[in-house]
């Protein structure tokens, strides 16, 4: 007994602030509230009290033929916010609920309808992202991770990578986490509590993949391990909306220094770079290659101040160079 309260249970914490925006009505101060409230639904509390009901066996995951129902009221009124926030972002909400119900058909009800509710999942997923041709990868996903233990990182790293947050004219610097997690697949996957609703995904997930693929090369990379990727802030918030990142690159570096056993190529131990500190503006090729891109000085004048490195590809191919803050060094990539 430490005499400390109990953490609050992510549902209850949702119904809370729920019913607090109900309260408060036509209060000058629903409009603010309203707004963290979104805020915190997009960066993880949506998924947690999701996860939360398919463990406790909660009345929130039920079908919604009564709608007036004490547990249903919370979750239609999350809805409603969701709405707001545009059809994709409604239909993630869902295909999040749904793959909660499978998820929970595992943990209490003997499997019994998982495989459809799976099937509902994928196609609110699919209507949530229209543009990705993941079929039902990311909501299969979802489930096995909504009904199994939260997998304990055996390693992390977190390297700089470049945000264009609000504003698309103005730079920050966020930061990557890449958790090495243990997976017989050896797979690079989101991580489902922070970047559920990310709508940068889609680049984030060829960057990453093409990074990990190079370092999965590398004969001596560690076996029966995978990644999971989150993207935050400078204020340490889930990125939920971030063009423009060389995510390939950065996940590079981070994997190089995660794997700093083997994977980091000769040709990069010599000049000590990939440095954990340094943001890498450049792309990756499928070798390992870092290659120019263009705005350099938007880049440059984004990071400097930040104590941040900057570390640029140079128009020939292979070349890199210190850019801005420390490592101020020549390097061979």
């Amino acid at each position: 007994m430490t005499g400390e309260p109990a953490a609050e249970r992510p549902l209850d914490d949702l119904t809370a602030r729920l019913t607090r925006l109900t309260d408060l009505h036509e209060d000058p101060a629903a409009e603010d509230e309203r707004d963290r409230l979104i805020t915190a639904l997009l960066g993880g509390l949506w998924v947690a009290a999701c996860r939360d009901a398919a463990e406790r066996d909660h009345p929130f995951l039920d079908d919604s033929e009564d709608e007036d129902a004490p547990a249903h009221a919370p979750r239609e009124l999350a809805f409603a916010l969701f709405a707001e926030e545009g059809e994709e972002v409604a239909a993630r909400a869902r295909a999040i609920l749904t793959a909660a119900r499978a998820a929970r058909a595992h943990l209490h009800h003997g499997a019994t309808g998982a495989d459809r509710r799976l099937a509902e999942a994928r196609r609110w997923w699919a209507l949530s992202d229209p543009e990705s041709d993941a079929a039902g990868t990311p909501a299969d996903d979802l489930v096995d991770w909504l009904r199994g233990a939260p997998a304990v990182p055996l390693r992390s790293i977190r390297v700089p990578v470049l945000l264009h947050e609000g504003d698309p004219d103005e730079l920050g610097v966020g930061a990557l986490i890449l958790d090495e997690v243990a997976d017989d697949l050896s797979r690079v996957l989101p991580d489902p509590a922070t970047m559920a609703f990310a709508s940068a995904r889609r680049v984030l997930d060829a960057g990453l993949g093409t990074a990990f693929a190079w370092a999965r090369g590398r004969e001596d990379a560690p076996a029966g391990t995978g990644v999971r990727w989150r993207l935050l802030t400078e204020a340490g918030t889930p990125a939920l909306d971030a063009p423009g990142l060389e995510a390939g690159a950065a996940a590079a570096a981070g994997l190089a220094w995660l794997w700093r056993r083997s994977p980091i190529p000769k040709r990069w131990r010599r000049t000590g770079w990939p440095h954990a500190g340094s943001l890498v503006h450049a792309r990756l090729d499928a070798s390992g290659r870092l290659l120019p891109v263009p705005g350099l000085e938007d880049v440059a004048a984004g990071v400097v101040g930040r104590g941040v490195g900057l570390v640029v590809a140079d128009q020939e191919a292979g070349r890199v160079r210190a850019a801005a803050g420390p490592p101020r060094r020549r390097v061979a990539a």
